[in-house]
């Protein structure tokens, strides 16, 4: 029973080492056929060694820890070098570790979480290398039955990746000086309120401007097709009540998701000969926008919004950014964001009356179309 249990435990630890070898590949192979695609620095970094070099570590373990989880491997050599590998990778993250402890220490980062990511990482690569060093397992002999082992293991690690993230990463301030900040935008409701979630962004970059940390502050936000209401100017509203000079923020009403804000904010920094920017939002959210933050020429630092109280749909947001994390990691650059016209822009905007006079106006506009006859209505 209990070797019966071992095995079970080696395989998935291969299996897991399989997810992560995914994941390192399509960041490495990624990265060459797109540039920017890498987000391995969100997970560990290497700064003594030179950045090819280290491509080529993570190549190496990526392809070897592939193989290693379809079959173990069973070369002597083969398993050393494989080992020797994610050793250094290890101490990589184990440097990583340290310094994370250096600089909380000294005051420059603030955190409730006080176990970074790159000690999870460090384990994990300890173990694997641990493992290559030991006799080779078995695997099932049927390729149904491997494939059906890694699936639920990938997908565990999959699901685990971003949420470690967010409450490593995501809970971490790392405010410090800089030319501005950035507030992402969160719903405007009907009444033209804002919801809580956007409520605790605005007062963040409130408190931020009135610390000296920033000099303006970018309200960045789309306009809600439901109500009409521009997020910026809501957020804008709300900033000017409480005391920010109206010379201190700017207005980005283009910022129709995080992507388009982070392109829009790259373009603002560009304009203005600023470089450095703070990214305020939830920590839920803060891993990716860094990582997009990353495939720009902006250096930015994410600032977690403290929280009035815990939102309602709290866990509803951790599932939908864990798939945004993957949407964004794959197919989004702040380079190719969409960017409306802003005739388009202003004819998106809906009108505040109610919707039974918004149907009629509207009725009346495509009973003329229909005659020919264009009527002077402005929807």
């Amino acid at each position: 029973m209990f070797h019966l249990q071992a095995r079970h435990g080696s395989n998935a630890l291969r299996y897991a080492g399989g997810a992560l070898a995914v994941l390192i590949l399509i960041n490495v192979i990624g990265d060459w056929v797109r540039p920017g695609l890498d987000a391995s620095r969100l997970w560990i970094s290497a700064t003594f060694l030179p950045h090819w070099l280290m491509r080529v570590f993570l190549l190496v373990a990526g392809c070897a820890l592939l193989a290693n989880a379809w079959s173990p491997v069973r070369l002597q050599w083969a398993r050393r070098v494989t080992a020797s590998v994610l050793a250094i990778l290890a101490v990589a993250a184990a440097v990583n570790t340290l310094g994370f402890y250096r600089v909380l220490a000294s005051g420059a980062i603030r955190t409730p979480m006080v176990i970074p990511l790159s000690m999870f990482v460090a384990l994990v690569l300890a173990a694997l290398c641990g493992q290559s060093l030991l006799q080779p397992g078995t695997a099932p002999h049927r390729a149904w039955q491997r494939i059906m082992g890694i699936l639920p293991v990938s997908g565990a690690v999959a699901l685990v990746l971003p949420l470690l993230l967010m409450f490593t990463f995501g809970l971490t301030d790392y405010a410090r000086r800089a030319d501005c900040a950035v507030v992402f935008g969160a719903k405007v409701w009907d009444d033209g309120t804002p919801s809580l979630a956007l409520a605790d962004r605005v007062d963040e970059g409130i408190r931020l401007y009135r610390r000296g940390l920033v000099g303006a502050v970018i309200m960045s936000g789309g306009i809600d097709p439901a109500n009409g209401h521009s997020e910026a100017q809501v957020m804008r509203d709300r900033a000017l009540a409480a005391g920010i000079p109206k010379a201190a923020i700017v207005l980005d009403e283009q910022g129709v998701n995080s992507v388009a804000t982070v392109g829009n904010t790259e373009r603002i920094l560009s304009n203005r000969g600023w470089t450095t920017v703070l990214a305020v939002s939830h920590y839920y959210h803060l891993p990716r926008i860094h990582m997009l933050f990353s495939r720009t020429a902006v250096t930015a630092y994410t600032v977690p919004a403290p929280m009035t109280r815990r939102l309602t749909r709290e866990p509803y947001y951790l599932v939908r950014e864990i798939a945004a994390f993957y949407n964004s990691f794959l197919f989004q650059s702040p380079a190719r964001a969409v960017r409306p016209r802003p005739d388009r822009a202003l004819r998106n905007r809906v009108s505040k009356e109610p919707i039974q006079m918004r149907k009629r106006r509207a009725c009346f506009y495509f009973c003329g179309v229909l005659y020919n006859r264009r009527p002077n209505i402005r929807l």
